[in-house]
């Protein structure tokens, strides 16, 4: 009944290419010739569910969500019937991922104003005010026992860090990212750069106290594979904050309540908070404090 419901209400809309949020946005047409490129370019491969690597025994029981993305692009979405998990049903293989983060990525969601002189300046500038939402959930729950004031914090994923430049104050920090055309901005502001494989980052950087993982992990095909590497990096004392644009946060009115708007083909899943949850402390975290908007706060249990 549920399932039938579902499909009849639910799944018909993101079938419906009219109801592409963004398909008259003005560059909706390079973001479909760059995607239409790298469909040939790359290699694509069949995905399954973030509960499949937890659990081997489990085999693919998928549900059809989508056709499209956000911009009306062909790009099928699913759900796993086992855990309810949403993610796109194929994705580029891994060692294409970095060419598409570092070369492309910024450049197409940032279209209208890439040739301006002053972009880099212009989307640090909206990093660093975004952040400060983000900065006051982290710091209300940090749950670090230090007698010193200086901490040390990695922003793993963080762009242009914009983000890390509000919290100068608050002791070293340390930008790793793919993309290296904010690199000039981010060392104006004093903050460090790391460039490399996570294996080097371990060895040159001590643990970290605080790791932010601000709309990152939404883009992992290796999730699980990923935050054990995480875990690896962290110390008893090591805060980790996660945001991701969930599905849980929609009921609280982002993307207009819109599902659709949720859907591109950059990102590989579509989490549920709860969802998040359960894989998190399946693999040894301890939740600190989360809430609708799909902040979460982490550290090893």
């Amino acid at each position: 009944m549920i399932k039938t419901l579902y499909t009849k209400y639910f799944v018909k809309r993101l079938h419906n290419l009219e109801n592409a949020v963004y398909k008259n946005e003005s560059f909706v047409t390079e973001y479909i010739k760059l995607f239409l490129k790298k469909k040939i370019e790359y290699e694509w491969e069949d995905t399954s569910c973030i509960c499949k690597d937890l659990n081997k025994s489990f085999t693919n029981n998928d549900l059809r969500i989508g056709k499209f993305d956000r911009y009306g692009l062909d790009f099928e979405t699913v759900m796993c019937q086992n855990c309810g998990h949403i993610r796109a049903k194929n994705y580029p293989k891994d060692k294409y991922l970095e060419d598409f983060y570092s070369a492309h990525y910024r450049r197409l969601m940032h279209k209208d104003i890439i040739n301006k002189e002053d972009y880099t300046s212009i989307i640090f500038n909206s990093h660093r005010e975004a952040s400060l939402r983000q900065h006051n959930f982290i710091f209300e729950n940090l749950d670090i026992k230090k007698n010193d004031k200086e901490l040390f914090i990695l922003d793993f994923g963080g762009g242009s860090g914009g983000s890390l430049a509000n919290l100068a104050n608050k002791g070293k920090l340390l930008l790793y990212d793919f993309d290296t055309q904010f690199y000039e901005i981010a060392k104006k502001h004093n903050i460090e750069i790391f460039k490399g494989s996570f294996s080097e980052l371990k060895k040159n950087y001590p643990k970290p106290d605080l790791i932010i993982l601000s709309h990152v992990v939404e883009h992992w095909p290796n999730f699980i594979e990923m935050m054990k590497n995480i875990k690896t990096f962290c110390s008893n004392e090591t805060n980790i904050y996660i945001e991701v644009p969930s599905n849980t946060s929609l009921s609280v009115g982002r993307s207009d309540y819109n599902l659709f708007g949720n859907l591109q083909f950059a990102h590989y899943s579509y989490f549920f908070t709860n969802n998040l949850i359960n894989y998190l402390e399946f693999l040894g975290f301890e939740v600190i404090s989360f809430n609708n908007q799909s902040q979460i706060l982490i550290k090893i249990s």
